[in-house]
């Protein structure tokens, strides 16, 4: 039986609090917050974009490429796969 209680409580208490949640989520009063709010953070993102400054561009010239990967590298070796099936002699 006090199982029964208890069960019953704890269902009663979660089905409220989703009640409560969802009318204080869809109130009047929470929607206007929600659109004043964000009224409020456009303005200020345009207030900030505009305060911005500009920084002055430093890095010309600044990387200096390696040329040896334009050059070719006689130092390999040749590769000796095929030779490995000769049979030796």
């Amino acid at each position: 039986m006090i199982k029964n209680l208890i069960s019953l409580f704890m269902i009663i208490s979660i089905c409220l609090f989703f009640y409560f949640v969802v009318n204080e989520y869809l109130s009047k009063k929470n929607k206007k917050l929600i659109s004043l709010n964000r009224l409020n953070i456009n303005q200020e993102l345009i207030k900030q974009t505009n305060n911005l400054s500009v920084l002055k561009n430093d890095t010309d010239n600044v990387i200096e490429f390696n040329s040896g990967y334009n050059q070719d590298d006689k130092s390999k070796s040749q590769r000796k796969f095929w030779k490995l099936f000769n049979k030796n002699k």
